[in-house]
């Protein structure tokens, strides 16, 4: 009777500890599911972080072309008030003599005011990105932010621009697809045929995938696009001042010779001026569209809102 006792009591002792050593396991693996659902989380966190930091430097950049757009702007803007200050030094003169009205001298009074006013509307408008820059890049408001000298590409840089390829690692690193990767594994996941609304949850899943694929690849294709348009308008640029430097130097020839006045001499040296700024818009804006190619390869594209 006495072997009996201990035999139940050890039987009893060793159920209670193979039952302690479930519970233990059941908790170390409930411990360990949720260790990993923190790290993954942690992973998204970091992933979402990420991008956004990149989405905040590429905009900061984009200020800084904007600036830098603004003030060849502007510098057209003072050109053209100066060749109008110049025609209007004319046209005074010959209002005074009748030989022109008062509606032709004041038309072009007005047309000055109106450059002196964008101009101004211009300053402004720089200033205010420039605020909105110090505050972007965590800096005091009183801090001035003012863009580098431009530097553009290499030709050969832009020739190695490879759409397809670049595709490719705009679509690997878009946060915006791995996202909607994580949505969809999560629902493959909770699948159940018999529990209503998982089946739906995936199909759901894999449509918002395949919608922000789609809009990934628009606005890489729309990147591409963009940069061959301003290597085309670069073209056109440099075209139009060399014909401008020709333009001029027959009107030096004519002014020499007498057969052009020095009002037609300056008006050539100002249309090399303007040629000559929108030369240098030109190259901004293909240094902008270089810069959005780099970034597009590392995920940073503008989607369509909701997507």
């Amino acid at each position: 009777d006495m072997k009996k006792t201990y035999e139940a009591r050890i039987e009893a002792l060793r159920a209670d500890a193979d039952n302690r050593s479930f519970i233990f396991s059941s908790q170390m693996q409930s411990a360990m599911a949720m260790l990993s659902q923190l790290d993954d989380q942690a992973y998204q966190l970091r992933r979402q972080a990420d991008s956004i930091a990149n989405q905040m430097a590429k905009t900061a950049q984009d200020l800084l072309y904007t600036m830098e757009t603004m003030d060849y702007q502007m510098e057209n803007l003072k050109n053209g008030i100066a060749t109008l200050d110049r025609n209007l030094t004319v046209l005074r003169v010959q209002r005074s003599r009748g030989m022109i009205g008062q509606l032709q001298l004041e038309t072009v009074e007005n047309q000055r005011i109106q450059l002196v006013n964008s101009q101004q509307t211009l300053a402004n408008m720089r200033e205010q990105i420039g605020l909105t820059l110090s505050q972007l890049c965590g800096l005091d408001a009183d801090t001035i932010v003012e863009p580098s000298t431009l530097v553009m590409p290499y030709e050969g840089e832009l020739d190695r621009i490879n759409a397809k390829t670049g595709l490719e690692n705009a679509k690997k690193n878009s946060f915006d697809i791995w996202s909607k990767r994580v949505s969809l594994r999560t629902a493959q996941n909770v699948y159940d045929k018999d529990v209503s609304g998982t089946a739906e949850a995936v199909k759901a899943a894999e449509d918002q995938l395949a919608v922000t694929q789609e809009s990934v690849e628009s606005a890489y294709a729309t990147v591409i696009q963009d940069m061959k348009d301003s290597r085309v308008s670069l073209k056109a640029a440099e075209n139009a001042l060399t014909q401008a430097k020709d333009d001029l130097r027959l009107a030096g020839v004519k002014y020499k010779i007498g057969t052009l006045s020095k009002l037609g001499c300056q008006s050539a040296q100002d249309s090399v001026a303007s040629a000559e700024i929108n030369v240098k818009l030109a190259q901004l804006k293909v240094a902008q569209c270089y810069s959005a190619c780099q970034w597009a390869e590392q995920g940073v594209l503008t989607l369509p809102t909701g997507v």
